[in-house]
């Protein structure tokens, strides 16, 4: 059965708990001991050590008794507890054994159904806190990887996945699409309207985008106003449809801050892994540079970055020449 140890076994710890628990040892032990008393005859001789061991043990399950008592919120239940319990009302009993003369069977019959009720208890109580500590570590480990505002991942996460997710694709041979977003002129509503404004219109992005996003993609709040998302098994025709998807949504979207309805844009940059590159941070650099492309060609649009030099970025829409361009 887990034990309670450290700093957290003495939390709720008070005077009145050491006496309640006290009594409660002292009237349940000194009760027994006087029925038997009354009733059974005592051995001539009996093995002290023995009698000790078994009183050590009969003390020791009642301290984690009272530990894991004390924690049953913590434990989510007394079923601990309750083992603990039973293990130490089955110590007792045999350490009263080895003094007072008992039918032999009857010994064997009462401790051991103690025994087998305190190892149930014990083992469902434990498998039950068990299920609850790592539901609990894993809502730890996921809070630690979210942004807290807009519920979406953060940079922690992706430099805990980020080369898992590249070594799996490799091995696979599958594309990733990478697309930067960023709010066209967001710092005007933080100036005018309040950065609790801003935290409104954030959070609604990032809805918009989870809303557009298949359960295997990744969407990261990547700074302030901007936003990375990982497009696993995906090529660069597939994420710019995502994209464009987005931005129509964003553009066509009111967001609504006490008396002000708000409107903006949002512009992407995209680029697909590629084997030449060594680190899944250099697609990202190359979706950054299509990005600031967008930004410079007018906003409110995505921009693909060239596969021939990851330096230049055109923009989806005339990423190849006109025949008259050409001529």
């Amino acid at each position: 059965m887990p034990l309670i140890h450290g700093a957290e076994k003495n939390k709720g710890f008070s005077t009145l708990d050491t006496v309640a628990y006290a009594l409660v040892f002292l009237c349940f032990n000194g009760f027994l001991g006087w029925l038997f008393l009354q009733t059974l005859p005592i051995k001539q001789e009996f093995d002290f050590w023995l009698v000790g061991l078994y009183c050590i043990l009969s003390l020791v399950s009642y301290y984690y008794f009272v530990l894991n008592d004390l924690l049953a919120s913590q434990l989510k239940g007394r079923s601990m507890a309750l083992g603990f319990l039973f293990a130490h009302g089955a110590f007792t009993f045999i350490g009263y054994a080895q003094v007072f003369q008992m039918p032999e069977n009857m010994v064997w019959y009462i401790s051991g159904g103690l025994l087998v009720s305190a190892y149930v208890f014990g083992a469902y109580g434990a498998t039950r806190f068990s299920h609850y500590n790592s539901q609990t570590r894993e809502m730890m480990r996921l809070s630690s990887e979210t942004d807290e505002l807009t519920g979406l991942f953060n940079r922690r996460h992706y430099a805990r996945y980020s080369q898992q997710l590249i070594t799996s694709l490799q091995n696979k041979s599958k594309p990733l699409s990478v697309i930067m977003f960023d709010l066209d002129d967001f710092k005007q509503i933080n100036d005018n309207l309040g950065h609790a404004a801003g935290d409104v219109v954030l959070i609604e992005i990032g809805r918009i985008m989870l809303n557009n996003l298949r359960k295997s993609d990744y969407a990261y709040r990547w700074g302030g106003e901007e936003f990375l998302v990982l497009l696993p098994q995906a090529d660069l025709i597939a994420g710019e449809q995502v994209a464009n998807k987005i931005i129509a949504q964003v553009a066509a979207a009111t967001f609504h801050y006490h008396k002000h309805d708000i409107r903006l844009t949002i512009s992407a940059g995209l680029a697909e892994y590629s084997h030449q590159d060594d680190y899944l941070q250099q697609t990202i650099k190359r979706a950054d540079k299509a990005l600031y492309q967008a930004k410079q060609q007018g906003k409110n649009q995505a921009v693909l970055a060239s596969d021939e030099s990851p330096d230049m970025a055109l923009s989806s829409e005339i990423n190849k020449p006109t025949q008259a361009q050409t001529e």
